[in-house]
């Protein structure tokens, strides 16, 4: 399957869990070095990977916040929209590739939670992949760690 960048924008097909992994990858450096780079020379504040789970001092108290912070976090958030997009479309897409359910993608907006669940659907194969072997009923907790698991005498 080929993949252009107009496959980035839209909800529909699937998606295989190599591609995901690539352009989520791709995609989570753009993102940090934007931030970074938006954060540094436009508000002079330093940024680095623990800053997207660290709050803000004052972002808890939002309706009394500095007109600076509040600028800021509106920076931050229009920054973020196009890859929060991506991300979500991207994911539903995997999520059907591997035969789970579309409502786990709420996984994708819960802090360090949603960085398993993106391990996990880089290393699940698809479902194709998946259905040719004897399996657990879909949806159940077996299903999920019955694909994870190799079916080789090994595995």
């Amino acid at each position: 399957m080929s993949f252009d960048f107009r496959d980035l924008w839209h909800w529909e097909g699937t998606l295989g869990r190599g591609t995901y992994a690539l352009v989520g990858l791709i995609g989570f450096a753009l993102k940090h070095n934007l931030d970074r780079i938006v954060a540094t020379a436009v508000f002079h504040r330093k940024w680095d990977l623990f800053n997207y789970w660290i709050p803000l001092e004052q972002a808890v108290r939002f309706t009394s916040l500095p007109r600076r912070e509040a600028v800021f976090l509106a920076t931050m958030l229009v920054l973020a929209i196009p890859f929060i997009w991506v991300g979500v479309a991207l994911t539903v897409r995997r999520l059907r590739d591997a035969g789970l359910p579309a409502w786990l993608v709420a996984l994708f907006f819960l802090p360090v939670l949603n960085l398993l669940f993106f391990a996990i659907l880089c290393v699940i194969p698809s479902r194709a992949t998946a259905s040719s072997l004897e399996r657990p009923p879909s949806g159940s907790l077996g299903a999920l760690l019955g694909r994870l698991v190799p079916a080789s005498a090994v595995g």
